[in-house]
């Protein structure tokens, strides 16, 4: 389920959510596409999307920057 989008300077679409995977690739919840709508497996944003109420998630991106509001975790943090 996909609760956050946000579009960067650049084309590049963000998404988060509740998911684990964008076309077969892991993804834990957040996602960037490159401008032709691939998934950009390049990208490590350090963070997963741990939304599982449903709250959703607001995204802003801008000026070479992915600003997040909602519940944010790190990969190995068990929440």
């Amino acid at each position: 389920r996909l609760s956050g989008i946000a579009l960067d300077d650049s084309g590049r679409l963000y998404l988060a959510g509740r998911f684990d995977a964008v076309n077969g690739t892991d993804a834990a919840g957040l996602a960037r596409l490159n401008r032709d709508g691939t998934l950009d497996t390049a990208w490590e944003p350090g963070v997963v999307i741990r939304d599982q109420n449903g709250l959703g998630v607001r995204m802003v991106a801008g000026r070479g920057w992915l600003n997040i509001l909602g519940p944010v975790a790190g990969p190995n943090d068990p929440r």
